[in-house]
């Protein structure tokens, strides 16, 4: 199932993989969970379904103990109707397997041993069995003790050998003791004879066991033909018990990333509070360090962000947070974001981000942008949510920028919404004052010249190009040559 997972843009589905998964997290949440079986009964129900086949044992056990938990589900959400419509619903179709678990438990223990008291046969072969054993065993133990005392014997004790009692003795006293030899050991200086005396209890027991076996597999057919009658039933119950343990398993992960179940709204339009990347959540756990959220909002007025800051500020975590909680949104697992945060809904999400050259294709960096901006003007709607890392980067800044600019224009005419990243002056100017666009920056310590990871919608950010090397530690030299030598337009919008 989790192989079959795929982004969805049926707003229906989504809304119900989403309830499903927020109804078991309220359960784990409050510890009160119904059992889900591991077991996987998928391989002999298939080959129930061939006439000749019979069940065994540990088999039917398994089918009943997966029936047992289907009983547990079904009575455990009885009395949930209104609080957990989804998962309710999940069980709406499935029969109550009360008369399957009976049969079968009837037959077997939860070990898989047959129950004397399902048959009247195999209660008295069980019986004798027992009884000609001890015969059997109070024989060659009277024996043993001959041998022994006679220094006849190895060490060991009384043992069995393909089902056969016999007792070690040392190759030299052999033709003292009557019997068959089954076996030998130490090099042929000790062997294993089954005495005469005992050969005929032995025997016994063998038809015994035959006879035993015989009536157990008449009783495997009855509730073999029991279970076929069922077929149907139990691969419902599988395929339910599965997808149960998808959804828990989806919740659990929820727990662990600190997701919620979020508003979710048809439109293209979103307002996310605190929302986290999963990945540095996880991260940031395993290194005791706090995560810093982000908030954002799109809509009409503000439908594509232009990200810009420092290198190493989190512009390219800022937009893959964004699009990574909205792809799993809807894939139905839970965002990780405040649940009071509203989500949109996408048609189809773009993502344009690292570098995609190929030799084998011929393709340069900045032709890998170009080939994808050129689908994305293609084919973008007014429900796409799309993400551009480094917009126009690859070439001479001069023309990058300026193809930057004129892309964003025609983009924007789509009306999309997303965000895109960049360090081109004249992409914030465009962010300032085109209609749908919005400046936002990476916040930047610049008395530290550390960058703070937080995210600002409302005003650009600077590059901070010079700060950042001079952190690194370039020389001195070097930082003051590079200040007189860039552009004076560049050194105002950083100011600004």
């Amino acid at each position: 199932i989790v192989q079959k997972l795929k982004f969805s843009s049926n707003y229906k589905v989504v809304d119900i993989w989403l309830t499903q998964t927020g109804e078991y997290q309220s359960l784990l949440s409050t510890g009160q969970t119904p059992s889900i079986t591991e077991i996987d009964v998928r391989p002999f129900l298939s080959k129930l379904s061939e006439k000749h086949y019979v069940l065994k044992a540990n088999e039917l056990v398994d089918i009943r103990l997966l029936c047992i938990e289907i009983q547990v589900l079904l009575s455990f959400f009885s009395s949930k109707q209104t609080s957990h419509i989804q998962l309710c619903a999940l069980l709406q179709n499935l029969e109550d397997p009360s008369n399957l678990i009976s049969d079968i438990s009837q037959a077997f223990n939860d070990f898989g041993e047959g129950r004397p008291d399902e048959s009247k046969k195999l209660s008295i072969l069980l019986d004798e069995i027992e009884s000609n054993q001890k015969e059997a065993y109070s024989i060659i133990k009277r024996i043993y003790n001959q041998a022994s005392e006679k220094k006849w014997t190895a060490e060991t004790e009384v043992t069995v050998k393909d089902g056969r009692l016999v007792i070690p003795i040392f190759a030299e006293h052999k033709r003292k003791l009557k019997g068959i030899m089954h076996d030998e050991s130490g090099g042929g200086k000790i062997l294993d004879i089954e005495p005469i005396e005992v050969l005929e209890a032995s025997n016994r027991q063998k038809e015994l066991e035959l006879e035993r076996d015989r009536e157990m597999l008449r009783i495997l057919k009855d509730l073999t033909k029991q279970a076929r009658l069922h077929l149907t039933d139990l691969k419902g119950f599988a395929q339910q018990m599965a997808i149960f343990d998808f959804i828990r398993s989806k919740a659990s992960l929820a727990i662990k990333l600190e997701a919620n179940l979020p508003i979710v709204t048809k439109s293209s339009d979103c307002d996310i509070k605190k929302m986290y990347h999963p990945l540095l959540v996880l991260t940031n756990k395993s290194r005791k360090k706090a995560t810093i959220p982000m908030d954002i909002s799109l809509h009409d007025e503000q439908r594509l962000i232009v990200i810009s800051g420092p290198n190493a500020g989190g512009k390219s975590v800022t937009i893959k947070t964004l699009v990574l909680n909205q792809y799993m949104l809807q894939c139905g697992i839970l965002p990780c974001a405040d649940p009071a945060s509203e989500f949109g809904f996408y048609k189809q999400i773009f993502v344009d981000i690292g570098d995609n050259q190929s030799i084998e294709n011929d393709l340069s960096s900045y032709s890998s942008h170009l080939t994808a901006m050129k689908y994305f003007l293609e084919k973008a709607t007014p429900s796409t949510l799309l993400v551009i890392d480094e917009i126009g980067s690859g070439t001479d800044p001069n023309f990058g920028g300026a193809m930057a600019e004129a892309i964003l224009i025609h983009l924007n005419k789509k009306k999309p919404r997303g965000a895109v990243t960049t360090h081109f002056g004249n992409v914030k100017s465009l962010a300032k004052s085109g209609e749908g666009f919005v400046n936002a920056s990476m916040l930047y310590d610049t008395k530290h010249l550390k960058p703070l990871y937080k995210f600002e919608i409302g005003k650009p950010g600077s590059s901070f190009a010079l700060e950042v090397a001079q952190n690194i530690g370039l020389p001195a030299l070097i930082i003051k040559h590079a200040r007189k030598r860039s552009n004076t337009k560049q050194q105002r919008t950083d100011e600004l």
